[in-house]
């Protein structure tokens, strides 16, 4: 915990990998966003990234909870639990990685529409195969029955 009478999260810290990361409020009814999109730093190229703080969360949350306890405890608060709900992000931030799902399924589509062109491509030569198989063995069978009829008239 920070010195004197803070709160307890006012000591924790954003993951290091993204130094735009970490804009959290010190009094817990705050909605503040975590990241700023649109601030992106020198340690965080392009964007930042929620997977810090998806891997850490259950790190986060003792942490938080430690915290907690630790501060309530002074009031004569028995903190049992904690839980994190309704971490909201920038606005900003939540459109780019709609933007980005979007964009991703979009490739996807792209990449199924290619399948089906190649099988659909498969199915023609195939087919287009067959005919041709079908035309030389008619146009075999034809030169048979000539020749065929052509030794028979011979003798």
């Amino acid at each position: 915990m920070g010195g004197g009478g803070g709160t307890p999260w006012a000591s924790w810290s954003s993951p290091p990998r993204c130094s735009s990361w970490g804009s959290r409020s010190t009094t817990p009814s705050s909605a503040r966003p975590i990241c700023s999109a649109a601030a992106p730093s020198p340690s965080c190229p392009g964007s930042c990234s929620p997977s810090p703080w998806a891997s850490k969360r259950p790190l986060i949350k003792a942490d938080v909870q430690k915290e907690l306890t630790t501060w309530l405890a002074k009031y004569g608060v028995d903190l049992k639990e904690a839980a994190l709900a309704n971490i909201r992000f920038d606005p900003n931030y939540e459109k780019a990685i709609e933007a980005k799902q979007i964009e991703e399924q979009k490739a996807e589509q792209k990449r199924y529409e290619l399948i089906q062109a190649q099988r659909q491509a498969e199915i023609v030569a195939a087919q287009a195969k067959g005919k041709g198989d079908a035309a030389l063995a008619e146009a075999k069978g034809v030169a048979d029955a000539l020749r065929v009829k052509g030794e028979a008239e011979a003798t």
